[in-house]
C-alpha cells in the first residue's frame, strides 16, 4: 500500500435514509483524504461492513431497521478499539446523547442542526491519525 493511500480516513455510512445517505455522501465527496469504504441501511450490514473493511470512522444513525444504533455502536467500540464513532441522528434528547456518550461514541450531532459539524470532527479524526502515525514511526526508528 502505498504511503498516501494509507493515511486516507476509511469512512463507513451507516442510514436507512437514502436522502440522508445521499447529503452524506455529498459531503464526504467534498473532502479530501476521506474514502468512503460501505453504506450499512441497517444494523446487520453495520457490523459486517465494519468487519470486512475496518473503516476508521463510522458515521451512525440511531434509529436503523434491526438493532438500534446504539446496539451497534456498543459493538463496534467493544470489537473495534481504534474505529471512531460519530452519531448522527435525529434523537438528540439528552438520554441519548449520555447513553451514546457512555458506550463510547466520540462524536453526537443532530442530523437536523449540527450536520455541518461532521466534516471538522472527521477532520480532526484524520488529524488524530497522521499524529498517532507519526509517533508509531518514530518508536520504531529508536
Amino acid at each position: 500500500m502505498n504511503e498516501l493511500a494509507s493515511s486516507n480516513l476509511k469512512v463507513l455510512i451507516v442510514e436507512d435514509s437514502p436522502v440522508v445517505s445521499a447529503r452524506v455522501k455529498s459531503m464526504l465527496s467534498e473532502l479530501q483524504e476521506i474514502n468512503l469504504v460501505g453504506e450499512a441501511m441497517n444494523s446487520k450490514e453495520a457490523l459486517i461492513i465494519t468487519d470486512i473493511m475496518l473503516p476508521d470512522v463510522v458515521l451512525l444513525d440511531i434509529s436503523i431497521p434491526g438493532k438500534s444504533g446504539m446496539h451497534v455502536l456498543k459493538e463496534i467500540k467493544k470489537n473495534y478499539l481504534y474505529t471512531k464513532v460519530i452519531m448522527l441522528t435525529t434523537y438528540t434528547e439528552s438520554y441519548y446523547r449520555n447513553v451514546c456518550r457512555e458506550l463510547g461514541a466520540d462524536y453526537f450531532f443532530d442530523k437536523a442542526t449540527e450536520f455541518d459539524k461532521v466534516p471538522e470532527a472527521l477532520i480532526s479524526i484524520l488529524q488524530e491519525k497522521r499524529i498517532a502515525k507519526v509517533e508509531s514511526n518514530s518508536t520504531y526508528e529508536k
